[in-house]
């Protein structure tokens, strides 16, 4: 899986990108949100995991800007924030997963496989398309894009 990683404890960016490295995963790490952002524009990844606090552009203003864009990438709060307006206002605000810090090794490679399982589901129901779809009703994505950018398609 490749994976957007912010961060910007660096002790604990090279901790946990050690860990998705070992586990099998493709992690590229950034410490800033607008060097974030600017990644995203020129590549694309199957899960971005973003921290709250960082220099420049915190990770609740990254998330309002991938999900402004239309990006359907899905993301994983991996914070030190832990009140629960913070926690629903990310989910609230288009973020997948949220954990709360310090990360455990385990809780993270289990919370990306589940991320990849749906990814996997997603992928399926593009290629169960009836015979002569062209595209998706609901949101227009084409079978190369692999799947509905809303996620809600029954079809």
């Amino acid at each position: 899986m490749r994976i957007a990683y912010l961060e910007d404890d660096m002790a604990q960016a090279e901790l946990v990108t050690h860990w998705l490295k070992e586990a099998g995963h493709n992690c590229i790490h950034l410490a800033s949100g607008r060097e974030f952002m600017s990644l995203l524009r020129r590549d694309t990844f199957d899960i971005l995991v973003l921290d709250w606090e960082v220099p420049d552009m915190n990770g609740y203003a990254v998330l309002e800007e991938v999900r402004a864009s239309g990006n359907r990438t899905p993301v994983l709060f991996a914070t030190q924030r832990d009140d629960e307006s913070s926690i629903v206002g990310a989910l609230s605000q288009g973020a997948d997963d949220y954990m709360v810090k310090p990360t455990k090794q385990a809780e993270l490679l289990a919370r990306l496989s589940l991320s990849l399982t749906g990814l996997r589901k997603r992928a399926i129901t593009v290629f169960t398309w009836p015979a002569g779809a062209s595209s998706c009703p609901c949101c227009g994505a084409t079978p190369s894009t692999f799947w509905c950018s809303i996620g809600k398609c029954r079809i």
